[in-house]
């Protein structure tokens, strides 16, 4: 498990998550009754070949259909991507699908390793989020929650889509994107090979998505339609960046002077750090953001345990496609006016 890349692993994470939420929301159980629901459930994971790898503990509907709970979901597969992943909860709400719209909430609380002490829970651990417990001094990801939603209009080709990551002792990270002009909705996956700047949206490796390169490289093509109509991302800290910063004074920072408190001295010389990164963040944007210094303040406050966190707001004043992004990689004047057009703010949280 040691030698797998983290594209492996990343899609060892997302499998077992999409085949959970895929069983369920795919042939509609918001509209039977808890004992119905998990025997549709159990059906189609047996039709599926799925049953083998998805077990639970209870299936739940709501009275009026319109919410599913799964408790006790464990995923686990030892043949070709070895999985072994448990979600405490799968909540399913405004499920959808018909000619004109395809939409639900998918809530999954406490995702975890099945077996703390695994092979997959080391490199679950290592491989995936070591640089960020590293970095602050852990050893293991705490269980954490996950929501996505999405809300399709095909007749007006129309998006709206989400997702929440809540990492306890590290971090939240929240992200919404309003779209017009989606042809097909799997194109909106492919979203964060447009540009670097379009990361921060969820994306799923092409292996889940069961295409050929020509139905995918079809889908990049659409993309060049889509317009954006606004996109907000937020991240707050929750103990990851704090421990970071006191560990790099700690055995980072080297006091130039010899003095009775070691201490003062090395957050004076932390505080000179975020100084100069912050005038240099001002002095690189300035000229292409007229509120640079409050979005700095923001972005690099945040990073050095400043502030607690910050958003990101775009709102286009005016027509914006996505491969419009590429003009951030264009010179000055061309940057700024594209900034500009994306009516973008910058705050702390």
């Amino acid at each position: 498990m040691s030698n797998l890349d983290v594209s492996k692993l990343n899609f060892k994470v997302i499998a077992p998550i999409a085949v959970a939420g895929a069983a369920v929301i795919y042939f509609g159980l918001s509209s039977y009754a808890g004992s119905q629901a998990e025997k549709k459930l159990g059906d189609y994971l047996y039709e599926n070949r799925l049953d083998s790898y998805v077990s639970w503990k209870s299936v739940s509907s709501s009275p009026f259909g319109g919410t599913v709970t799964i408790k006790g979901l464990t995923v686990e597969s030892k043949e070709f991507i070895p999985v072994e992943l448990s979600i405490e909860k799968l909540v399913i709400k405004n499920y959808k699908d018909d000619d004109d719209r395809f939409s639900a909430d998918l809530y999954f609380h406490e995702i975890q390793p099945t077996y703390p002490d695994s092979d997959f829970a080391k490199a679950y651990n290592q491989e995936i989020f070591g640089s960020l417990l590293y970095a602050s001094g852990q050893t293991q990801v705490a269980p954490y929650d996950l929501s996505v939603g999405w809300d399709y209009r095909a007749d007006e080709r129309h998006l709206i889509t989400q997702a929440d990551v809540d990492l306890p002792n590290l971090f939240t990270g929240q992200v919404k994107v309003d779209l017009e002009g989606v042809r097909d909705i799997k194109s909106a996956l492919f979203l964060t090979q447009i540009h670097p700047a379009l990361d921060v949206l969820p994306g799923i490796p092409n292996e889940l998505l069961g295409m050929n390169n020509r139905a995918i490289n079809e889908l990049k093509r659409d993309i060049q339609s889509i317009t954006l109509n606004a996109l907000d991302f937020s991240f707050k800290d929750q103990g990851y960046l704090k421990r970071a910063n006191l560990l790099d004074k700690r055995y980072n920072i080297t006091p130039v002077k010899v003095t009775d408190n070691a201490e003062k001295e090395r957050e004076k010389l932390f505080e000179k750090q975020y100084e100069n990164n912050y005038e240099h963040c001002v002095k690189e944007f300035d000229s292409v953001y007229k509120n640079a210094k409050k979005a700095c303040k923001a972005v690099i406050g945040t990073w050095y345990s400043q502030e607690k966190g910050f958003k990101v707001a775009m709102k286009p004043s005016s027509k914006v496609r996505l491969e419009d992004f590429s003009r951030l990689q264009g010179n000055k004047r061309e940057q700024g006016r594209f900034i500009e057009r994306l009516n973008l703010d910058v705050t702390t949280y």
